[in-house]
């Protein structure tokens, strides 16, 4: 029988080391996480205090350094991960199922958001397929395991707030958000996201507009500015904004004197910065607290640091 709480012992016990996982193992996990996701509201709300974390891309070395810092699930810690969990680093894998295992452990202490990058079209693009093509070729499992992960990153949450105060998501604004009730009502799956599912996922917050405008680098959703992000939210009955889905220099960074805060967790991101990663800690009574993982070499895929993992 597949124990989700001994596998995620057993994932972080090993430390950042690459996994020989079967194609038995990676379904069997999809098939155990897609309901525990179907459950949660489009918009999930949740309690402080909660640990927050923006993009990990494929770094599952700085994953594991996540739970090292605030603690592992089983002592209670509970974590908010905002997306893109996939693609440009080389684990994506490794990523997936740690998390996964752990959402299906501990359902009310790990939180899982989706990015951009849980987006077909975008992760076949960007390395996960690559990675699954990869390490799959002697099977030929490879695209029926890309398949299977993105039936499962359709499910999962756009969104959630935190005790009611603090929005959280993976992108940003759109000028049509005019209510949480329009993110709830948001259907799900999602294979490939339109409208303001779409915006949620894309937008980014911009010092040189005021309001809205096209998001002209991405080719996709808005850019939103300071006046934008006053009038959204108290539209919408939230004190203030946590996002990831763009790298900051120091692993966080605020925007609209701290309405917004955009976290970035991957450091060293993509073997080509020098940047620390980013933690945010929301306490009780809406207090935010700032950590840094500073910048570390990335796993390497020597052959000697395979761990099978079957069950």
């Amino acid at each position: 029988m597949f124990d989700p709480v001994a596998v995620s012992n057993k994932l972080i016990a090993a430390g950042p080391v690459r996994h020989r996982f079967t194609e038995a193992f990676v379904n069997s996990l999809l098939d155990l996480a897609e309901p525990v996701l179907k459950k949660e509201p489009t918009l999930v709300r949740i309690r402080s205090p909660i640990f927050v974390l923006g993009d990990l891309h494929g770094q599952y070395s700085d994953l594991l350094r996540v739970f090292e810092r605030g603690g592992h699930p089983n002592n209670g810690t509970r974590y908010l991960f905002l997306g893109d969990y996939v693609d440009r680093g080389k684990h994506s894998l490794e990523c997936m199922m740690l998390l996964f295992s752990l959402k299906v452990a501990y359902p009310k202490r790990i939180f899982l958001l989706r990015g951009n990058h849980e987006i077909a079209s975008v992760n076949r693009t960007y390395g996960f397929l690559g990675e699954l093509k990869q390490r799959f070729a002697r099977s030929g499992q490879w695209q029926h395991l890309f398949d299977h992960c993105n039936r499962v990153f359709a499910v999962l949450p756009l969104a959630a707030t935190i005790d009611n105060r603090i929005l959280c998501l993976h992108g940003g604004l759109a000028p049509e958000l005019k209510s949480l009730a329009q993110i709830e009502n948001i259907k799900r799956p999602l294979m490939e996201p339109s409208g303001l599912a779409e915006c949620l996922l894309w937008s980014d917050p911009e010092d040189s507009v005021h309001n809205f405008a096209a998001n002209k680098s991405r080719g996709v959703a808005y850019v939103f500015g300071q006046e934008a992000v006053t009038a959204k939210l108290q539209e919408l009955g939230v004190e203030r904004i946590i996002r990831g889905h763009q790298l900051v220099d120091h692993g966080y960074e605020p925007f609209a004197s701290g309405k917004v805060l955009t976290i970035f967790t991957a450091t060293s991101y993509h073997d080509t910065f020098n940047n620390p990663g980013g933690m945010a800690r929301v306490e009780k009574g809406g207090k935010v607290e700032l950590f840094q993982l500073q910048p570390t070499y990335p796993m390497t895929d020597d052959e000697k640091s395979y761990v099978e993992i079957t069950d």
